[in-house]
């Protein structure tokens, strides 16, 4: 009974959806398109397709300093047992001892010696930005990542920056389909580590507006993220310039 009721009705059954983040980007477009074709839709962290699409309408890091606000009153709540960045003084000066880490990193990266696990890094401030934008993303699991690395970083320690910019990558020797079809085949590729170029791909070809940002476009751009956020701003900005030169719709 349970595979006649499920069993797929070409052409008569509509779509039951999920999407979340950029999942909510193609759902709503899906249902805007073909409103017919939809059953059920549940977007969840919607990302505004005004923005996305055409880039108007508020920024999208409107509320990330407040987001990181809760990180700091969280830790002084949790207290030093459990989170490692707790310092005494209450949230500011949680956010004051963070805020002097990454100015400090950013005049100054931090070289990271090799591991059994991996070669020598280079630990930056760009890198902890993107610990930062996780942990603003996803504050249950990024929480806790943050105020670890952080410490790490405060006590003159780039290990577990360098671990996780590594990501799990090993050392490997190309295969023999490999070298006969080329360094950029799809044989030379290793499964899960483009995920960042296709998903640029993704937003650069979905939004064409950015392609065409000039430079003092660009600094128009930065400004406001910066206004809207001091945490996230410039991270933010980061994605229009990734956009620049696509010429693909």
């Amino acid at each position: 009974s349970i595979v006649a009721r499920t069993r797929w009705q070409q052409g008569r059954e509509k779509l039951l959806y999920w999407g979340r983040s950029y999942g909510t980007v193609l759902g709503s477009t899906f249902a805007t398109m073909f409103p017919d074709r939809i059953h059920r839709a549940v977007l969840d962290a919607v990302v505004d397709v005004d923005k996305y699409y055409f880039g108007e309408g508020p920024n999208a890091v409107e509320d990330a300093d407040a987001i990181f606000d809760q990180f700091t009153r969280y830790c002084h709540a949790a207290g030093g047992d459990v989170c490692p960045f707790y310092v005494q003084g209450g949230p500011a000066a949680i956010k004051k001892a963070y805020l002097a880490l990454e100015e400090a990193l950013y005049n100054r990266s931090l070289p990271v010696p090799a591991s059994a696990t991996r070669g020598p890094e280079v630990v930056t401030w760009s890198d902890l930005k993107i610990i930062l934008r996780i942990a603003l993303y996803q504050p249950l699991y990024g929480f806790p990542q943050l105020a670890e690395i952080a410490t790490e970083l405060s006590l003159g320690s780039g290990a577990a920056l360098a671990d996780f910019k590594v990501g799990g990558r090993s050392p490997s020797c190309p295969s023999d389909q490999c070298l006969q079809a080329g360094p950029w085949s799809a044989e030379c590729q290793v499964s899960g580590h483009n995920e960042a170029y296709s998903s640029t791909a993704i937003l650069c070809a979905d939004a064409e507006y950015l392609q065409d940002a000039d430079e003092e476009e660009f600094k128009r751009s930065w400004a406001s993220l910066q206004e809207d956020s001091a945490m996230l701003g410039d991270y933010w900005a980061s994605l229009l310039m990734s956009c620049v030169g696509w010429k693909l719709k």
